[in-house]
């Protein structure tokens, strides 16, 4: 059994199929990482972090120790 060839309208639809693909792909992780940054964000301002740098930061509790 021989396969045929395939015809341009079927390699043009699968083309069109892969490009949906890699678009939805890129949306979904654009999408995935703009969640986990925002996460990442969050939990580095919740109180009494001591590595965002915030105002239960150990720097900040006097500020006398940024000049060393």
């Amino acid at each position: 059994m021989t396969e045929a060839s395939p015809t341009p309208t079927t390699l043009w639809e699968t083309a069109r199929r892969l490009r949906e693909v890699r678009d939805a792909s890129q949306r979904f992780l654009r999408l995935w990482v703009m969640q986990h940054s925002i996460e990442g964000a969050k939990a580095e301002l919740q109180p009494g972090n001591e590595f965002a740098g915030g105002r239960d930061s150990p720097a900040m509790d006097d500020p006398q120790d940024l000049d060393d």
